[in-house]
């Protein structure tokens, strides 16, 4: 019993000293939502950050609704990929992907979208 205690604390004590630093609350007419962004992602968390700042989610409205599956903001995929199609000399920017193992899409989880690429990449303007 007293090695389940002493392991249970040592658990706790080493999860809190991995704790994640940034948060995000997302005002929406149905409720408040605090989001939390995980510092194993910098480069998707701060990408996100720089969009906020930027006001692209300003007044935005989730776009794509599916109960039990996802809810989509940001701008839509077919703006994105009409846009890669009448100006193919500007390729659509993306971010390289930060998969971790140990990090997995559970309820609740916060995603950056993309579409079937090879590279898993994702694009600036969507979460």
């Amino acid at each position: 019993m007293r090695t389940r205690t002493l392991t249970l604390v040592f658990l706790l004590i080493a999860s809190m000293a991995n704790a994640q630093s940034t948060y995000v609350r997302l005002v929406t007419n149905k409720g408040n939502i605090t989001l939390l962004l995980y510092d194993e992602t910098p480069k998707h968390r701060d990408m996100f950050l720089q969009t906020i700042k930027k006001g692209l989610y300003n007044n935005a409205q989730f776009n794509r609704v599916i109960q039990s599956f996802v809810s989509q903001s940001g701008e839509l995929d077919e703006t994105i990929l009409d846009r890669e199609k009448q100006h193919p000399e500007m390729p659509i920017q993306r971010l390289a992907a930060e998969i971790k193992p140990t990090l997995f899409h559970k309820k609740g989880a916060l995603g950056a979208g993309r579409n079937d690429n090879p590279e898993k990449s994702s694009y600036l303007t969507q979460m």
